[in-house]
């Protein structure tokens, strides 16, 4: 579960969710560039650990409070399998 207390990377992956209100209809989007934390991989490609990632999130005031549309940009580095 990621520390929302401290500076950590991943604390740039948690989004506060007070900000967007309980009213109906209520919308927050969200823009921002984080580092890539060093979990952000599969076996043969991956983001490499620090590297811009460039993040686009809207949230809705539904029940509960959920991502609407997301959308993420960055560069990834991956082997050939032989």
């Amino acid at each position: 579960m990621p520390n929302t207390r401290t500076h950590a990377p991943r604390g740039a992956l948690v989004f506060d969710m007070r900000l967007l209100g309980r009213q109906a209809g209520s919308a927050l989007t969200q823009a921002r560039i984080v580092p890539a934390p060093d979990d952000l991989r599969l076996e043969l490609v991956g983001v490499p650990v620090g590297s811009d990632v460039a993040l686009e999130v809207r949230f809705e005031a539904v029940s509960p409070p959920a991502p609407r549309s997301r959308r993420s940009r960055a560069s990834a580095r991956g082997a050939w399998p032989r």
